[in-house]
């Protein structure tokens, strides 16, 4: 008896974490991605649908689950790291950098969980996950400057730096926007260099005030030799690589349909860039606040430029939505062209 039971509650959960799919033969050219042929949701259901999805198996079962657990893990690394601050002056700094870390972590779920729903949620959705890398890649920014620069370039830069990177950050959101909503599936390689090139500048800009530091330390014998950030220049890399190649289901088609995607594996990576920018933040800080006396952070300026961003994306998603419901109308029509 105890074994029948057993079966039946097993048979339970199967039916439970079953959800019908389709092949790529059957969904839109919107939803089809590289290399993957099985395991699309069905479109034009309910938002409680897709929101059941999420505890259900299909291709997009592991992208939305390597978010979501980051997405918990922010809030927990978020408290041990304010805790065990030596300066509270730069509380708002880790603040900053963990509302963009959720913004994104949040906006990528909420992307691959509704998505397939139709063309206007798919389009909204991904309009949304790059609104969400903005604000990383802002908080980010924020982070590099008031934890971890050189001392040298600190002052250098005082006056012009939370502007330059506020206008690089919406940049790079409105480039990932416009190639979105300008190429079509199969995308070119083109899309991809769209949000590699401009994320990729302002990353590269930013991040060489901790380059400098590699060249100090290497020159001088400096004692801050920044050696806990190699990791995370090691992740971002290997993150950029599997973003930009669709590796391995480009080569293996119908193989990693589930999972081992490159996409997910993207995922992986950034999560732990993520959390890597946290220990690097809390290592310099206990450094930076002996030589940069001087130079504290504020909570307003940080604040007044995350707002300045939020006006930005806000603005352009306005001004954006003729040119996605033209998109989709567009797509309905190319869409019925191929059908036939």
């Amino acid at each position: 008896m105890a074994y029948c039971e057993i079966l039946k509650l097993f048979k339970g959960m199967l039916v439970l974490i079953h959800i019908p799919t389709v092949t790529v033969d059957e969904v839109s050219l919107t939803y089809v991605e590289p290399g993957v042929l099985y395991g699309y949701r069905l479109e034009y259901q309910t938002v409680i649908y897709y929101l059941k999805s999420i505890f259900q198996f299909h291709n997009e079962t592991v992208n939305i689950w390597t978010h979501l657990v980051p997405f918990c893990f922010v809030f927990l690394k978020t408290y041990i790291c304010i805790n065990n601050l030596e300066d509270a002056t730069y509380v708002s700094v880790l603040l900053c950098f963990a509302f963009g870390s959720i913004m994104y972590t949040l906006f990528s779920v909420l992307a691959h969980t509704l998505h397939s729903k139709s063309p206007i949620y798919h389009y909204t959705c991904y309009t949304l996950d790059y609104m969400g890398i903005g604000y990383y890649a802002l908080g980010a920014c924020i982070l590099v400057y008031y934890c971890s620069c050189h001392e040298n370039y600190y002052a250098m830069l005082e006056n012009c730096f939370l502007p330059v990177v506020v206008v690089m950050s919406w940049f790079g959101f409105l480039c990932c926007t416009v190639s979105k909503l300008h190429y079509r599936r199969p995308y070119p390689f083109q899309r991809k260099l769209w949000s590699i090139c401009s994320f990729g500048f302002q990353f590269v800009l930013v991040s060489s005030v901790v380059y400098a530091r590699y060249y100090d330390s290497l020159i001088n014998n400096a004692i801050s030799f920044p050696n806990h950030h190699t990791r995370m220049f090691v992740y971002l890399l290997v993150s950029v690589f599997f973003f930009s190649s669709h590796i391995p289901e480009k080569f293996y088609p119908g193989k990693f349909d589930f999972i081992g995607q490159g996409h997910q594996i993207f995922h992986i990576m950034v999560s732990l860039v993520t959390f890597e920018q946290f220990n690097a933040a809390m290592i310099d800080i206990s450094y930076q606040t002996r030589l940069l006396t001087n130079h504290k952070p504020r909570a307003d300026q940080i604040l007044l430029a995350m707002l300045a961003f939020t006006v930005l994306v806000l603005t352009t998603i306005y001004f954006l939505r003729p040119t996605i419901r033209n998109r989709v109308k567009e797509d309905s029509v190319l869409e019925q062209m191929w059908k036939k």
